[in-house]
């Protein structure tokens, strides 16, 4: 669905936002969107309520609905008129999502305790590699070669991967 949205007001991007959220299938009980005013701007943050909504392809549709002003020479944002966009789980369904895949993963994290810096562990049933976090801390998880990032415990692993594996 190709939308102009330059032109319109915070109240017109919500608006034409929910009706692109519902034409790809999700109704207002699975994607909320909802409208902030502030000095200068505006923002549309958009929470994701059930955690079978892929994250990724709300991103692909709300992303035409941000409008950030920017100097042509350094790129720097330009004070006033911007209306900046968020997507998110919500806390339930971000729960649901880092419960997903910790029975794989515990193992996995346990063991790495064992080897020397540098050595990772492939997570079972998955293409996902673990690797203990820099100085120790934490984790480095891996999808094949690409570096997803770093991640505090066992349950961050798990919703990357599950944000991963929804899209």
């Amino acid at each position: 669905m190709e939308i102009s949205t330059r032109n319109m007001n915070t109240d017109e991007a919500t608006t034409a936002l929910k009706a692109a959220l519902k034409a790809a299938g999700w109704t207002a009980r699975q994607v909320s969107v909802r409208k902030n005013y502030f000095s200068l701007g505006s923002s549309i943050d958009v929470t994701i309520r059930d955690a079978a909504v892929p994250l990724s392809q709300v991103k692909a549709i709300a992303e035409d609905f941000e409008r950030i002003h920017r100097c042509e020479i350094t790129g720097e944002i330009l004070g006033g008129g911007n209306r900046y966009l968020s997507v998110r789980y919500s806390d339930d369904a971000r729960k649901q999502l880092e419960a997903r895949y910790v029975e794989q993963i515990a193992p996995v994290a346990a063991s790495l305790a064992t080897l020397p810096t540098g050595h990772g562990l492939t997570i079972p049933g998955t293409t996902f590699c673990l690797f203990r976090g820099h100085n120790g801390y934490g984790y480095t998880l891996y999808l094949g070669d690409e570096r997803v990032g770093e991640v505090q415990d066992v349950a961050g692993v798990s919703y990357y991967m599950a944000t991963r594996a929804t899209g």
